[in-house]
């Protein structure tokens, strides 16, 4: 538990010196009856703070949903460069606890861990969710009960860095180290529904073991019951099943049996589907007809690129701000907080996007990555020739102020050339949204700025008003994609961060999707083939 002592009357200040001196005291009776393995230095009398941040090529999000809610992980502090064990353990499985924002903070006095005051470095070691009681540094994984998923799920944070009494706030980057699986169930006809469907994986290993000290996975051979998946039904008759699994390497002997509530069942064969591989999400939109069954994989939003990430990496989603709107995608981004800026920003276009809002200028924080990682913006980049430069526009989602507010986030901004910016990158923006939008149904559009070429590895970087560093992107692109009547169509636009002239024509600077693909590495729409990403068409462009 903290005491924050905040003086609001200057005239009693004999009641905030005593509150300070209780409160130093209790931290030296703490430090002199630390109950933990190893001997550690003497204490400094200021307790550590996490941020956290949930990494993964699949999935960005504990279980349950979009962010943490109030939860618990443990955390280990060790002699810098030394393994976890019980004679280099300085803090052994602290509880540390979050309400939602990611700032872990200690559940009380007793679980504080202070860094030593002679100024040792220290290592960290942090895993979700808390267990109490660990036998050897083993954390027991057992999958065999889904109805409650975030208390099933595996996260781990090593940071390679170091600390010492100086950094009293320490960054942790989770990693899952389990599978999500997602079924997206729909009847074959409308008037049909799947309200009390049961779905079981049958060929899955239910318990592992997970070692805290070395971040391996082991799998427990001898178990493999069938696991019932998580189910909801919804009043338009279709449903979702979902299941945190153990990672394979093979899929052979992999079935799921879909039970209808007729109960006529049917079995789909996962034989030929790839492995299931850790921090990963796998999604599948499955139909159902009696006893026969066909699903295919679907990538989440039409889109959203295909998530890579590295250590540096969150994905992150943003849903639209009203509560009646809660569960409408507003945009994504795969950001790098070591770089501070998003690699893309992928978003749909939609005229209930647009409307009449005033722009707010409501520089901010990205609420769901922590501070620390991200620019500050309020005002621009103290280079005169760069503008914090929207990748999701402002004029892209102005339907209401609150809307409009969302593309304020520093994690959409980038250093772009002012020239470029207010000139032919403006115009291009504007052309998605006045001209190709209101041609089809929904446009979907990925923004992105890439800080290394092909051929011109070497990060530059440049610095904003709070001295951080930030790269400097070396050129800008935008992917289009558009239905028409049964068919898609793709184009893409390249271009360099520098003063290009405003009235530039466009058609220099397009190329195909399939290019930029191989460009920035990135696969754009998963859902197209090669072929729709290889044209253009000029009558739709």
């Amino acid at each position: 538990m903290y005491i924050w002592v905040k003086q609001t009357n200057p005239s009693h200040p004999m009641q905030i010196k005593k509150c300070n001196l209780f409160f130093l005291i209790t931290l030296l009776l703490y430090s002199c009856n630390q109950q933990d393995i190893g001997t550690a230095p003497e204490s400094s009398q200021h307790p550590v703070q996490f941020q956290s941040t949930i990494s993964g090529s699949g999935y960005q999000t504990r279980a349950s949903g979009t962010t943490w809610g109030d939860d618990s992980i443990g955390v280990y502090m060790v002699k810098a460069g030394q393994p976890l064990s019980d004679a280099t353990v300085w803090a052994d499985n602290r509880i540390y606890e979050t309400q939602s924002n990611g700032t872990f903070t200690p559940s009380g006095i007793d679980h504080m861990i202070f860094l030593p005051e002679d100024g040792s470095a220290v290592n960290f070691i942090a895993y979700y969710p808390y267990q109490a009681s660990l036998q050897g540094y083993i954390f027991p994984v057992d999958l065999s009960d889904q109805s409650s998923q975030e208390r099933i799920d595996l996260l781990y944070a090593r940071p390679a860095a170091e600390y010492t009494k100086e950094d009293l706030n320490v960054p942790f980057s989770f990693s899952h180290q389990l599978v999500k699986l997602v079924l997206n169930l729909s009847p074959s006809a409308a008037e049909e529904t799947l309200e009390g469907v049961t779905v079981q994986i049958h060929g899955m290993k239910t318990k592992a073991t997970f070692d805290l000290a070395t971040g391996d996975l082991t799998t427990d051979e001898n178990s493999g019951q069938p696991i019932t998946l998580k189910t909801t039904s919804y009043t338009t008759g279709k449903a979702q099943a979902e299941a945190i699994l153990l990672p394979t390497g093979q899929m052979a002997g992999v079935k799921i049996i879909f039970t209808l509530p007729s109960g006529e069942s049917t079995t789909w064969d996962l034989t030929d589907e790839p492995p299931f591989q850790a921090s990963n999400r796998y999604v599948y939109d499955v139909i159902l007809k009696g006893d026969q069954a066909s699903a295919q994989p679907n990538y989440g939003w039409f889109e959203t690129p295909l998530i890579t990430s590295t250590e540096h990496t969150i994905y992150v989603t943003h849903f639209l701000p009203e509560a009646e709107k809660s569960h409408i995608r507003n945009y994504s981004l795969l950001y790098d907080t070591r770089e501070r800026l998003a690699y893309w920003v992928a978003y749909p276009m939609h005229s209930s996007y647009v409307g009449n809002a005033s722009r707010t200028n409501a520089w901010q924080y990205d609420p769901l990555i922590p501070q620390e990682y991200q620019p500050y913006l309020n005002n621009s980049y103290p280079d005169s020739n760069l503008d914090r430069s929207h990748q999701l526009a402002s004029a892209d989602r102005n339907y209401s102020a609150a809307g409009n507010r969302t593309t304020f986030y520093f994690s959409n901004m980038t250093p772009q050339n002012s020239t470029l910016n207010q000139g032919i990158w403006a115009n291009l923006e504007a052309k998605v949204r006045n001209t190709w939008m209101p041609a089809c149904d929904t446009l979907y559009v990925v923004t992105g700025a890439m800080i290394t070429t092909t051929t011109d590895k070497e990060v530059e970087y440049i610095y904003d008003r709070a001295d951080n560093r930030c790269a400097l992107p070396k050129y800008y692109f935008k992917a289009l994609a558009q239905k028409r009547g049964d068919s898609y169509y793709t184009i893409a636009f390249k271009m360099n961060n520098e003063g290009i002239p405003s009235n530039s024509n466009l058609t220099q600077y397009q190329l195909p999707v399939s290019e930029l693909e191989e460009d920035t590495g990135f696969t754009f729409f998963p859902a197209l083939s090669k072929e729709v990403k290889d044209q253009i068409h000029a009558s739709v462009w």
